[in-house]
């Protein structure tokens, strides 16, 4: 008696995986944090992601806790297993993190670059609302 076989693919596409649309590029950085905004308690870090220095940022004290940056690198990342990867690093700052990254796949900035036009725009914001210009508002890095 003959086994009876059943193939559902040819050869040929059994063979080959399917392809999966790769993640956007994302910029990492090395640079020095200084830990709660203290000058004399500072860790040098690799490997950091642009979103990551969003959140170090306003985890130690403001944009001057975060300095030196430096491009050190690129990777793939999608935006789901980035949000994944900073809650899991930053645990206790959930609420943070879904504050200025909302959503399940939040629209992250890819680039130091953007993070640094951010930075700007909250700080001219700033200057303005202190001249008085401007009624108080959100930032958006609030």
């Amino acid at each position: 008696m003959a086994k009876a076989t059943l193939d559902l693919l040819p050869d040929e596409a059994a063979a080959t995986p399917p392809s999966f649309p790769k993640a956007p590029m994302m910029e990492t950085a090395t640079c020095l944090v200084r830990l709660n905004g203290d000058a004399m308690n500072e860790v040098y870090r690799t490997g950091v992601t642009a979103p990551e220095i969003v959140v170090l940022r306003r985890i130690h004290n403001g944009n001057d806790a975060v300095y030196n940056v430096v491009k050190d690198g690129e990777k793939p990342v999608g935006a789901v297993s980035e949000r994944i990867r900073l809650l899991k690093t930053y645990p206790r700052y959930g609420e943070l993190i879904d504050k200025l990254f909302p959503g399940l796949a939040p629209q992250f900035p890819r680039t130091i670059a953007e993070v640094e036009a951010l930075v700007e725009m909250e700080q001219e914001r700033q200057e303005i609302e202190a001249r008085g210009e401007l009624a108080p508002q959100a930032t958006p890095l609030d």
